[in-house]
């Protein structure tokens, strides 16, 4: 079950549109996948890396379908010594 939801809207994450953003390294943004989705992964390391410091969960879960983001964000919270348990888990729709 859950207990609690945390749903922020737009302007409470993005205050101003001038912005520092997490940029992920080259071997994210250069592969074949990321290619068609150029900002894609900074945009999911920034938002990721926002909502991992505003709620501090133990946990962080997401799907495996998507394996190359799931790589990127094991990386993401070692690189940057954010103390989250990252957990793969099957993708269901």
């Amino acid at each position: 079950g859950v207990d609690l939801i945390f749903v922020p809207n737009t302007q409470e994450l993005y205050p101003k549109e001038d912005r520092f953003s997490v940029i992920p390294p080259s071997n994210f943004t250069q592969r074949a996948e990321a290619t068609a989705r150029p900002t894609h992964f900074a945009g999911v390391a920034t938002i990721c890396t926002k909502l991992f410091n505003i709620v501090q969960p133990s946990y962080a879960y997401f799907g495996q379908k998507d394996a190359l983001q799931c790589v990127a964000m094991k990386q993401l919270v070692a690189d940057l010594n954010i103390p989250i348990n990252i957990r793969i888990c099957p993708t269901e729709r």
